[in-house]
């Protein structure tokens, strides 16, 4: 059985890399199943999916909407990371940051 080990480190900076690894990440995960959702909303006839002002249905809708959360979700990911990145830059200035790290030890 593997036991759970938690380590906290003390870190001056995160890098841009980093944060937009995570917020994309975290984005693309809350915006997919909500894109599925009205993917097939969209398939059985909802007005949920609208492509170019006009609404789609069907396997149209399906294939549509999680392309569009995607999208989206990384278009969001460029505004929000800059935003993080210098909040991040700025805190960084004054105090360092501890993180805690959640570890597997192999037994």
């Amino acid at each position: 059985m593997n036991a759970v080990q938690i380590r906290t480190i003390e870190i001056r900076k995160i890098t841009a890399g980093t944060v937009y690894k995570l917020v994309s990440v975290g984005m693309l995960f809350a915006a997919l199943p909500f894109g599925l959702l009205a993917g097939i909303m969209g398939a059985f006839g909802y007005d949920v999916v609208s492509l170019n002002g006009k609404y789609v249905y069907g396997i149209t809708a399906f294939i549509t909407a999680p392309v569009l959360a995607c999208l989206i979700s990384q278009v969001f990911t460029v505004f929000f990371g800059a935003f993080i990145c210098l909040g991040l830059w700025v805190f960084s200035r004054f105090k360092r940051m501890n993180i805690r790290i959640v570890e597997d030890s192999k037994a």
